[in-house]
């Protein structure tokens, strides 16, 4: 390979990597306004007297987001794997406001 040419490569490099960069702060800030929308979920589901995990219609959400829409290069079970973290981290930070809500509204 000539320099040149080696030189124009590594600067695509770069500036993919920079856009993928870009992307995974973008996915980061996501999940942080998922993670407080979690937050508020608790509360609902407190007032509602729901608990915080519904298998069911975790499933029938995981379904339906794993589906490999025709243009997606993301495998099905990949796409699984990623939401059911998201969905363990929303019950986590759930359990969590409630327990809170819980200890700052019993009266003393």
């Amino acid at each position: 390979m000539k320099k040149r040419e080696r030189q124009r490569l590594l600067e695509r490099q770069s500036g993919i990597r920079l856009e993928m960069a870009a992307i995974d702060e973008l996915v980061r800030q996501l999940l942080d306004e998922r993670a407080l929308l979690s937050e508020g979920m608790a509360l609902v589901k407190m007032a509602l007297g729901e608990e915080t995990h519904n298998p069911g219609l975790e499933e029938r959400k995981l379904s339906l987001l794993c589906r490999r829409p025709r243009r997606s290069r993301m495998a099905p079970s990949f796409l699984r794997s990623v939401f059911v973290l998201a969905f363990d981290e929303s019950r986590r930070i759930q359990r969590v406001s409630r327990s809170w809500r819980r200890a700052t509204t019993t009266p003393k």
